[in-house]
């Protein structure tokens, strides 16, 4: 088996290093290995070696891993700065208010000890209409200033209670963190250890060492690039809704609209709409959209599902389940990531942005999605 899996490594990366070579050039014995990224027709399919496709696969993943623990630390450190900023925050509040409380305690001693009582008997005992009313001006300043402080001691309390309410969370995202980054080393130590063994028995290892960094390179500088090209003009394709729409086939039942949109006529609005889908097809399947690109260096999948949501707010969202890239499945950390990127969204709208409008229904079939729309004052 590993015969094969190393015949078919040397051939592959003979093949690179010819591919790459200068026109006027000959390779020479000594030559170093060519380190231009290879074209996706020299990395291994299912179909041409499934051992050595798991072996690049399982390289692929480890690298996206280890990608996604360095984002963990990343935003560990971010979340430990905000941190800190709270406690600071919440230790002067906390002088704030315990300040305020003892300007209520002052307040509420003086009417325990009698003395607000004796301002009351001077109103009372004025001599003169014009005494009385100084006295009484000076008595609703007196209850106002009190009032100002009763008010800020409880707003005093709401925000140092506001803080310390936020430290928590960000306590309980670290510790989430800290476990979700011992998961993925764990996975990351089981797939090193995989491709060590398979590496141990292999006859050409370093030929099999070399398919692997060239998928890698090829995933950082071509791959991901190619992804986030296509999810922003996804993202935005989504977000002009008066034209998706408009272009929707409908028909009107009473307060209700159904918009269908079809292979062919998505496919036709998203080409209209930038030049980049000219490289695209989008298809619903199997109750998901499906997006296939090729731009003959690169194969990118991706799979999806529209879900309504309403909080925050009253969107169609597509939900990323699956990318692939040259026949290779992302880990599912690296889906996650790339489409966290990207508002890709639909919010439910008509070509008459005067009419308000909730999605009460989405469904993909073959070759279709529809999407109920309800009319009303929401």
């Amino acid at each position: 088996m590993y015969r094969r899996i190393a015949a078919l490594a040397t051939a592959g990366a003979i093949a690179v290093a010819t591919a790459f070579a200068a026109p006027d050039s000959a390779p020479t014995p000594g030559d170093a290995p060519a380190t231009s990224t290879p074209p996706a027709s020299t990395l291994a399919s299912p179909a041409q070696d499934p051992e050595l496709h798991d072996l690049l696969q399982k390289g692929l993943t480890a690298k996206q891993i280890d990608e996604e623990i360095a984002r963990l630390d990343a935003r560990q450190a971010e979340i430990r700065d905000e941190l800190s900023r709270l406690e600071r925050a919440a230790a002067e509040q906390q002088e704030r208010a315990a300040e305020s409380r003892r300007r209520v305690g002052r307040i509420l001693r003086a009417y325990y000890m009698g003395e607000r009582w004796s301002i009351w008997t001077a109103v009372l005992a004025s001599r003169s209409l014009g005494e009385a009313l100084v006295w009484f001006d000076y008595v609703q300043l007196m209850t106002a200033y009190e009032r100002r402080v009763f008010r800020q001691a409880v707003e005093e309390r709401d925000r140092l209670a506001a803080l310390k309410t936020e430290a928590e969370k960000r306590l309980a995202e670290i510790e989430r963190l800290k476990a979700e980054r011992v998961r993925q080393r764990d996975r990351l130590r089981e797939l090193e250890e995989a491709i060590r063994r398979q590496l141990e028995t292999a006859a050409n290892a370093e030929a099999l060492k070399r398919q692997m960094e060239q998928l890698n390179k090829l995933w950082d500088e071509k791959g991901k690039p190619k992804f986030q090209t296509y999810f922003e003009a996804l993202a935005k394709a989504m977000q002009n809704t008066q034209q998706l729409f408009g272009r929707a086939e409908t028909s009107v039942q009473q307060f209700r609209m159904t918009a269908t949109w079809r292979d062919a006529g998505i496919n036709a609005f998203l080409r209209e709409s930038d030049p980049i889908f000219s490289e695209l097809t989008v298809s619903f399947v199997g109750g998901a959209m499906e997006v296939h690109g090729n731009d003959g260096v690169v194969d990118l999948n991706i799979r999806g599902r529209f879900v309504i949501e309403n909080e925050p707010a009253h969107v169609i969202r597509y939900l990323v389940d699956e990318l692939r890239f040259n026949g290779f499945a992302l880990d599912e950390t690296t889906v996650r990531a790339l489409a966290s990127e990207y508002e890709l969204a639909i919010t439910p709208a008509l070509p008459d942005p005067t009419v308000r409008v909730r999605a009460e229904s989405v469904e993909v079939r073959d070759g279709q999605m529809t999407v109920v729309l309800r009319f009303g004052l929401f």
